[in-house]
Protein backbone atom coordinates (compact mmCIF):
# COMPACT_ATOMS: atom_id res chain seq x y z
CA UNK A 1 0.00 0.00 0.00
CA UNK A 2 0.96 3.42 -0.96
CA UNK A 3 0.52 7.20 -0.28
CA UNK A 4 1.63 10.36 -0.85
CA UNK A 5 3.34 11.60 2.04
CA UNK A 6 3.69 15.77 2.46
CA UNK A 7 6.82 16.51 5.17
CA UNK A 8 7.32 20.28 5.49
CA UNK A 9 10.56 21.70 6.38
CA UNK A 10 12.03 24.51 6.83
CA UNK A 11 13.79 24.06 3.26
CA UNK A 12 10.10 23.31 1.67
CA UNK A 13 7.73 20.37 1.62
CA UNK A 14 9.29 16.77 0.90
CA UNK A 15 7.66 14.63 -0.74
CA UNK A 16 7.81 11.19 -1.00
CA UNK A 17 5.49 7.69 -0.90
CA UNK A 18 4.46 5.86 2.17
CA UNK A 19 5.03 2.31 1.76
CA UNK A 20 3.81 -0.09 4.44
CA UNK A 21 4.59 -3.24 2.35
CA UNK A 22 8.45 -1.94 2.60
CA UNK A 23 8.36 -2.36 6.36
CA UNK A 24 8.07 -5.98 5.23
CA UNK A 25 10.65 -6.46 2.46
CA UNK A 26 13.12 -5.03 4.46
CA UNK A 27 13.37 -8.54 6.93
CA UNK A 28 12.98 -10.78 3.79
CA UNK A 29 16.84 -10.40 3.16
CA UNK A 30 19.73 -9.45 5.52
CA UNK A 31 21.64 -6.28 4.91
CA UNK A 32 24.29 -6.24 2.33
CA UNK A 33 27.40 -5.38 4.52
CA UNK A 34 28.66 -2.49 1.58
CA UNK A 35 25.63 -0.51 1.01
CA UNK A 36 25.04 -0.05 4.52
CA UNK A 37 28.24 0.50 5.37
CA UNK A 38 28.58 3.37 2.46
CA UNK A 39 24.97 4.21 3.65
CA UNK A 40 25.84 4.91 7.70
CA UNK A 41 29.34 6.71 6.88
CA UNK A 42 26.85 9.22 4.46
CA UNK A 43 24.47 9.58 7.26
CA UNK A 44 27.00 10.36 9.58
CA UNK A 45 28.42 12.70 7.23
CA UNK A 46 25.45 14.78 6.40
CA UNK A 47 24.51 14.62 9.91
CA UNK A 48 27.70 16.01 11.16
CA UNK A 49 27.27 19.11 8.71
CA UNK A 50 23.90 19.96 10.41
CA UNK A 51 25.36 19.38 13.78
CA UNK A 52 23.23 16.89 14.63
CA UNK A 53 24.39 13.10 16.59
CA UNK A 54 22.77 9.90 16.55
CA UNK A 55 23.96 7.03 18.75
CA UNK A 56 24.14 3.53 17.53
CA UNK A 57 21.36 1.12 19.14
CA UNK A 58 19.92 -2.52 18.51
CA UNK A 59 21.48 -4.50 16.25
CA UNK A 60 24.01 -2.37 15.03
CA UNK A 61 25.42 -1.69 18.45
CA UNK A 62 25.14 -5.77 18.87
CA UNK A 63 27.39 -5.63 15.64
CA UNK A 64 29.45 -2.80 16.52
CA UNK A 65 30.50 -4.30 19.98
CA UNK A 66 30.30 -7.79 19.27
CA UNK A 67 31.33 -8.16 15.58
CA UNK A 68 33.19 -4.90 15.14
CA UNK A 69 30.97 -4.59 11.99
CA UNK A 70 27.69 -4.91 10.76
CA UNK A 71 26.12 -8.32 11.49
CA UNK A 72 25.60 -10.40 8.32
CA UNK A 73 22.13 -11.60 9.36
CA UNK A 74 20.71 -8.03 10.68
CA UNK A 75 17.79 -6.92 8.47
CA UNK A 76 18.76 -2.65 9.03
CA UNK A 77 20.58 -0.12 10.57
CA UNK A 78 19.48 1.44 13.94
CA UNK A 79 20.37 4.91 15.94
CA UNK A 80 18.80 6.96 17.74
CA UNK A 81 18.33 10.35 18.56
CA UNK A 82 16.70 12.28 20.90
CA UNK A 83 12.93 14.04 20.20
CA UNK A 84 14.15 17.54 20.33
CA UNK A 85 16.71 16.93 17.24
CA UNK A 86 13.74 15.66 14.62
CA UNK A 87 13.00 19.05 13.49
CA UNK A 88 16.75 18.96 12.34
CA UNK A 89 16.31 15.47 10.81
CA UNK A 90 13.91 17.15 8.76
CA UNK A 91 15.53 19.69 7.68
CA UNK A 92 18.19 17.90 6.35
CA UNK A 93 15.94 15.52 4.22
CA UNK A 94 16.77 17.21 0.39
CA UNK A 95 20.80 16.42 1.32
CA UNK A 96 19.98 13.31 2.05
CA UNK A 97 17.84 13.15 -1.23
CA UNK A 98 20.96 14.80 -3.37
CA UNK A 99 22.95 11.31 -2.13
CA UNK A 100 19.96 8.82 -3.04
CA UNK A 101 19.01 8.69 0.58
CA UNK A 102 14.87 8.94 0.28
CA UNK A 103 12.46 8.80 3.27
CA UNK A 104 11.07 4.90 3.37
CA UNK A 105 8.88 5.84 6.70
CA UNK A 106 8.11 8.44 8.84
CA UNK A 107 5.50 8.47 11.25
CA UNK A 108 5.51 9.57 15.18
CA UNK A 109 8.55 6.76 16.20
CA UNK A 110 11.19 6.60 13.76
CA UNK A 111 12.08 8.10 10.45
CA UNK A 112 13.92 5.60 7.93
CA UNK A 113 15.90 6.07 5.23
CA UNK A 114 16.33 3.80 2.38
CA UNK A 115 18.99 3.75 -0.72
CA UNK A 116 19.91 0.59 -2.86
CA UNK A 117 17.74 -1.83 -0.97
CA UNK A 118 19.19 -0.95 2.47
CA UNK A 119 17.37 0.51 5.19
CA UNK A 120 18.55 3.18 8.40
CA UNK A 121 16.11 3.51 10.61
CA UNK A 122 16.51 6.37 13.28
CA UNK A 123 14.74 6.08 16.13
CA UNK A 124 13.15 9.42 18.31
CA UNK A 125 13.84 9.22 21.94
CA UNK A 126 11.08 10.29 24.46
CA UNK A 127 12.48 11.15 27.97
CA UNK A 128 10.04 10.39 30.82
CA UNK A 129 11.66 10.36 34.20
CA UNK A 130 14.44 8.34 34.68
CA UNK A 131 13.57 6.43 31.35
CA UNK A 132 13.55 6.68 27.79
CA UNK A 133 10.87 5.52 25.32
CA UNK A 134 10.88 4.75 21.43
CA UNK A 135 8.32 2.67 19.55
CA UNK A 136 7.04 0.37 22.83
CA UNK A 137 11.00 0.12 24.16
CA UNK A 138 11.25 1.44 27.51
CA UNK A 139 15.18 2.17 28.40
CA UNK A 140 16.92 3.37 31.55
CA UNK A 141 18.19 6.92 30.68
CA UNK A 142 21.49 6.48 32.13
CA UNK A 143 22.09 3.91 29.15
CA UNK A 144 21.62 6.51 27.05
CA UNK A 145 22.86 9.65 28.87
CA UNK A 146 26.49 8.46 28.99
CA UNK A 147 28.01 8.78 25.46
CA UNK A 148 31.50 7.68 24.44
CA UNK A 149 32.92 7.83 20.74
CA UNK A 150 33.51 3.82 19.59
CA UNK A 151 35.77 2.87 16.54
CA UNK A 152 33.62 1.26 13.94
CA UNK A 153 33.70 1.20 10.19
CA UNK A 154 37.17 2.69 10.22
CA UNK A 155 35.59 5.84 11.79
CA UNK A 156 34.25 6.88 14.96
CA UNK A 157 30.54 6.59 16.56
CA UNK A 158 28.37 7.51 19.38
CA UNK A 159 27.55 4.60 21.67
CA UNK A 160 26.33 4.27 25.17
CA UNK A 161 29.51 4.25 27.63
CA UNK A 162 27.85 0.88 29.82
CA UNK A 163 27.17 -0.53 26.14
CA UNK A 164 27.68 -3.63 27.42
CA UNK A 165 25.08 -3.54 30.44
CA UNK A 166 22.69 -2.26 27.31
CA UNK A 167 23.03 -4.86 25.45
CA UNK A 168 22.72 -7.61 28.20
CA UNK A 169 19.42 -5.40 28.94
CA UNK A 170 18.27 -5.63 25.16
CA UNK A 171 19.17 -8.80 24.15
CA UNK A 172 19.47 -11.01 27.53
CA UNK A 173 23.32 -11.95 29.34
CA UNK A 174 24.05 -14.45 26.71
CA UNK A 175 24.09 -11.49 24.21
CA UNK A 176 27.54 -12.38 23.01
CA UNK A 177 26.50 -15.61 21.38
CA UNK A 178 25.00 -15.14 17.72
CA UNK A 179 21.64 -15.94 17.26
CA UNK A 180 19.15 -15.13 14.03
CA UNK A 181 16.08 -12.68 14.03
CA UNK A 182 16.56 -12.36 17.82
CA UNK A 183 14.70 -9.02 18.74
CA UNK A 184 14.85 -6.78 22.09
CA UNK A 185 13.43 -8.69 24.95
CA UNK A 186 12.63 -5.46 26.53
CA UNK A 187 9.72 -3.78 24.85
CA UNK A 188 6.26 -2.67 26.21
CA UNK A 189 3.41 -3.84 25.56
CA UNK A 190 2.76 -2.02 22.04
CA UNK A 191 5.55 -3.78 20.64
CA UNK A 192 4.14 -7.53 22.14
CA UNK A 193 0.98 -6.79 20.77
CA UNK A 194 2.32 -5.37 17.58
CA UNK A 195 4.52 -8.60 17.33
CA UNK A 196 1.68 -10.92 18.00
CA UNK A 197 -0.49 -9.52 15.32
CA UNK A 198 2.37 -9.73 12.22
CA UNK A 199 2.59 -13.36 13.57
CA UNK A 200 -0.66 -14.63 13.01
CA UNK A 201 -1.67 -12.33 10.20
CA UNK A 202 0.71 -10.43 7.90
CA UNK A 203 -2.51 -9.63 6.03
CA UNK A 204 -4.00 -7.86 9.03
CA UNK A 205 -1.04 -6.07 10.04
CA UNK A 206 -0.24 -4.66 6.96
CA UNK A 207 -3.80 -3.29 7.30
CA UNK A 208 -3.66 -2.24 10.74
CA UNK A 209 -0.36 -0.53 9.92
CA UNK A 210 -1.82 1.47 7.30
CA UNK A 211 -4.90 2.52 9.49
CA UNK A 212 -1.86 4.04 12.00
CA UNK A 213 -0.84 5.39 9.28
CA UNK A 214 -3.75 7.53 8.01
CA UNK A 215 -4.82 7.78 11.68
CA UNK A 216 -1.57 9.45 12.28
CA UNK A 217 -1.37 11.59 9.24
Amino acid sequence: MEERVEIKTKNGVYVCKKDVDAVFVKFEKPINIEVATKNLLDLQKICEAHNLEFTLMYGTLLGAVREKGFIPHDHDTDVVMTRDKEEQVLDMLFDLREIGLEVGRYDETLISFVRDGDFIDIYFLDKKGSKYHTEGYVIPAHYLDNIIEYPFLGKTFKVPKENEKLLAYLYGDDWRIPKENVSPTNYGWYLKIRNGIKEKSETLFKVLSWVKGKLNG
